[in-house]
């Protein structure tokens, strides 16, 4: 920590760093679905369409929370009730 520390005052940053808050975990989906991009996918829009499919079983589950605050066991438990 008084490494990060010396690197800002280095730089001529001062005061204390303001943490943004994590994005939920909707925010993230519709983030994914909006932006991402393989090269080799030939139909992106029907990629997007499967994906949005599969991605909303997920969001009455864990879509409110932080994605910081999703454990592990989150993701066990979901993929557990999914199947």
């Amino acid at each position: 920590m008084l490494v990060q520390i010396a690197a800002r005052i280095a730089r001529g940053e001062v005061g204390i760093v303001e943490k943004t808050a994590a994005p939920t975990v909707e925010a993230l989906v519709a983030r994914f679905l909006t932006e991402y991009r393989r090269p080799r996918i030939k139909d992106v829009d029907r990629y997007r369409m499967f994906a949005q499919a599969a991605l909303r079983r997920v969001l009455p589950v864990l879509g409110d929370r932080r994605a910081d605050a999703v454990t592990a066991a989150d993701v066990a438990r979901l993929r557990d009730g999914l199947a």
